[in-house]
């Protein structure tokens, strides 16, 4: 089964998001894991926006291995949140007609 992680942090730490795509290019260049979508939630009623990266993997085992490896990492962004997500593929065909 395949995993993605959600890397959530405040818009305005472009410190984070930078961290955060350098290491996924080094990851995506071993074939470990594909950037999947940047997202951004706008500010609003004062409260600062929110970042989200999502990173695809194969399995949920290098995803786990990422997590800790980049939580024991002296530079990871502190602001940054991570969730990790089990996937699995279906087609809309399938969710229609089971």
């Amino acid at each position: 089964m395949g995993a993605v992680i959600l890397f959530e942090f405040p818009a305005d730490r472009p410190e984070a998001r930078s961290w955060i795509l350098d290491h996924a290019a080094m990851l995506a260049i071993e074939g470990k894991a594909e950037l999947k979508f940047v997202g951004t939630e706008p500010a609003r009623s004062g409260r600062a926006g929110t970042e989200t990266i999502a990173l695809e993997f194969a399995g949920v085992d290098c995803a786990e291995s990422t997590i800790a490896a980049w939580q024991r990492d002296s530079g990871f962004p502190g602001v940054v949140e991570m969730r990790l997500l089990e996937i699995e593929p279906i087609t809309l065909a399938g969710a229609i007609f089971p």
